[in-house]
């Protein structure tokens, strides 16, 4: 489950830095129009900007920590368990192989 966390939260991650990007262009292709209406705009967008930012680099930060975790729970589980870690691996090894050569 927590696996899937982490995948969910990278795309999520990966869909705000697209929206940050588009946002970005727009605030710098709109930079040329006046008006009170336009510089409203523009702030709002940039605070949204901002708070997407923020969000990303949060995401970003547990995603970094839930791998970081994933990895210390296997290393110990390998060490405490290094004969079944062994045979898990064979057995993914020969499924994987299996799978590949069923062309």
């Amino acid at each position: 489950m927590k696996q899937v966390n982490t995948v969910i939260k990278d795309k999520l991650a990966h869909a705000l830095r697209a929206v940050i990007t588009d946002t970005e262009e727009i605030l710098k292709a709109t930079v040329d129009h006046t008006g009170e209406k336009s510089q409203g705009i523009r702030a709002k967008a940039a605070e949204s900007l901002k708070a997407a930012k923020e969000s990303v680099e949060e995401l970003e930060h547990d995603v970094l920590e839930s791998t970081k975790y994933a990895a210390k729970v296997t290393n110990q589980y390998v060490h405490k368990n290094p004969w079944q870690a062994i045979g898990i691996a064979a057995g993914a090894g020969i499924f994987m192989g299996w799978l590949l050569s069923r062309k």
